[in-house]
């Protein structure tokens, strides 16, 4: 049982990396983001034996940067600190600093103005590009958003899937 829970924790820090509709709700109020990015230099220094980044501030710089936000300016805010777009994209460095395998992100553009959710849509395209071999899972009720970045859809009802679409010329306008 021991093993299982270790192995269980191992894949979840090592291979998924998750992207909360509200990361805020997520983000520890007491840490700055650099405290948050130590957690995943650390993990990642004593794992990776070809670890290219020599100290946390290129390290914390480079993800940061990744996502467009200034890390000069974010390395030492509290979450509270941050407006919606900004918490979105240092979420999703964080989660890239952890280099998963796997990434689920949940309603990434809810409540974002129209220009925050185009910087989120460009930075997942830059993710995709960047990383051929990362897994995402994009949940979201929003099709426009979903067709920038989807390569097919999956549509579940009740927790089921009731519907896979390959050709996207299949989705239909629902106006």
């Amino acid at each position: 049982n021991q093993l299982v829970m270790e192995n269980t924790k191992k894949l979840k820090r090592d291979i998924f990396g998750w992207i909360p509709q509200d990361p805020r709700n997520f983000l520890n109020p007491y840490w700055k983001l650099s405290r948050l990015f130590r957690e995943s230099y650390n993990l990642r220094k004593k794992v990776e034996p070809d670890f290219q980044f020599k100290d946390l501030l290129s390290f914390s710089r480079y993800y940061l940067d990744e996502v467009d936000l200034n890390p000069d300016d974010m390395i030492n805010k509290f979450p509270h600190e941050l407006s919606g777009g900004e918490c979105q994209r240092a979420m999703i460095a964080f989660v890239l600093s952890k280099n998963p395998k796997f990434i689920i992100a949940d309603e990434s553009t809810t409540g974002l103005d129209v220009s925050r959710q185009k910087k989120v849509i460009d930075l997942f395209k830059k993710i995709k590009d960047h990383n051929p071999d990362l897994t995402m899972i994009l949940i979201s009720h929003d099709f426009g958003f979903l067709d920038h970045l989807v390569d097919h859809y999956m549509v579940m009802y009740g927790g089921f899937l009731v519907e896979h679409i390959v050709d996207k010329s299949q989705i239909k306008n629902p106006e």
